[in-house]
């Protein structure tokens, strides 16, 4: 196992936990890098898909999963409904934390 650290959305400099990782991946996506303004209107780079609206909520969402690209698919899934317990998850044998 392996130690991997996940930072506070926050603050972005900050470690929020820690978590070990055994022949698995880990990504995490949040707002907090992509947030601009523009046109007097607050803007990211994450967008919720069922609205178009941008995905501005402090928070960030990390996804343990058998692959990176699953894991990294799955933190989208997760900010989009803010359910860390998503019924995708249990699919593809993956677990998340919200920050």
């Amino acid at each position: 196992t392996f130690p991997v650290a996940i930072r506070d959305p926050r603050s972005p400099t900050a470690l929020a936990l820690q978590v070990q990782l055994r022949d698995e991946a880990l990504a995490t996506s949040g707002s907090y890098f992509s947030r601009k303004q523009i046109d007097a209107r607050e803007v990211s780079a994450l967008l919720n898909g069922r609205t178009g609206e941008p995905m501005l909520a402090a928070a960030s969402a990390s996804v343990r999963a058998p692959g990176c690209m699953l894991a990294d698919a799955l933190t989208k899934v997760v900010l989009a409904s803010g359910d860390a317990a998503h019924p995708a998850l249990a699919r593809f044998s993956a677990t998340a934390f919200i920050l």
